[in-house]
């Protein structure tokens, strides 16, 4: 009797797996989820992650709710997932999800199977019940693809994260990419930025961040639609404003207390400096001479 169930659960995903395909419109469906991924993006990711789910998702004791802060880079992801560990109603939110993390996972476990190592990491990392991870679709992709989120989808919420000011939010990723760093150390904490050159101010370069930026949060959005979530967005900006308001709101989105977020402060390490300031001002100016990309920019920001 339990080897023919074990059987017959292997064979649903087996069949899972061989309905995996896109539509016309371009939007990738596995075992039910529903993502819009990038033209060879999706192939990238499953090169690097290197482990493919054979066996059926066995959901973790314990863990019965699921949440994901979803993002484009330079959101202030960090620290909102910090936050809401230091509440101690959830799990210390990072990219658990990511390839390279449940590729080390696999290592550490001596385990080759996705669904497995997707399970071990959430027991390891959940709290309360409770296991929260951040990314992009470098992170839905392999949660999709252990089929935890089939397995979890009716108890799956999502958290948008995004920033008012996307012309500065690209100007942050084009310095960290030329810094080739994107979190400080404790070290680089005290000093508190990096020195980058004037020079290196490209607004072709910030432009193209600016329409990365909002391709990701379309994509992102549309996820949550599409899949049908219960989904909240929030701003970087109003979480400096009102930290305690913010996670208060989003503790209750998940379902949990409120009250956790009262005496929460905007303690954050402000990589802004002068040289930020000093792009965004050439920015707008050189985006004041073409209407037409400045538009895209007002369309993607809630300010300019």
């Amino acid at each position: 009797m339990v080897f023919r169930d074990l059987w017959r659960r292997a064979s649903r995903y087996a069949n899972r797996s061989a309905s995996a395909h896109r539509t016309a419109a371009g939007i990738w469906i596995f075992d039910g989820a529903r993502l819009r991924v990038p033209p060879g993006r999706l192939e990238a990711i499953r090169a690097e992650l290197g482990l493919v789910a054979e066996q059926p998702f066995v959901k973790p004791d314990g863990v019965d709710e699921v949440f994901a802060i979803l993002f484009a880079s330079r959101s202030g992801s960090t620290w909102l997932g910090q936050l809401l560990g230091s509440t101690g109603l959830v799990n210390d939110v990072r990219e658990w999800m990511r390839p390279a993390l449940l590729t080390r996972k696999a290592k550490q476990m001596g385990e080759s199977d996705l669904a497995a190592v997707a399970a071990g990491m959430m027991a390891d990392k959940a709290a309360n019940g409770r296991f929260g991870f951040k990314g992009g679709i470098a992170a839905l992709v392999p949660f999709i693809l252990s089929c935890a989120f089939s397995s979890y989808r009716d108890n799956f919420r999502v958290v948008l994260l995004r920033r008012e000011d996307v012309a500065m939010q690209a100007i942050s990723l084009h310095k960290a990419r030329l810094q080739r760093k994107f979190t400080l150390t404790a070290r680089e904490k005290v000093r508190k930025k990096l020195e980058v050159d004037r020079s290196a101010y490209d607004f072709h370069q910030i432009l193209g961040h600016v329409r990365t930026i909002g391709t990701v949060n379309d994509l992102l959005a549309e996820f949550a639609e599409l899949n049908e979530l219960p989904s909240l967005t929030i701003y970087y900006e109003d979480l400096v404003e009102d930290t305690p308001g913010v996670i208060g709101q989003v503790l209750g989105h998940l379902g949990l207390d409120s009250a956790a977020a009262v005496g929460l402060t905007a303690s954050n390490v402000i990589q802004r400096d002068e040289v930020n300031e000093a792009w965004r001002a050439r920015f707008l100016q050189d985006l004041a001479r073409r209407p037409r990309d400045r538009e895209l920019v007002e369309r993607l920001s809630r300010r300019v």
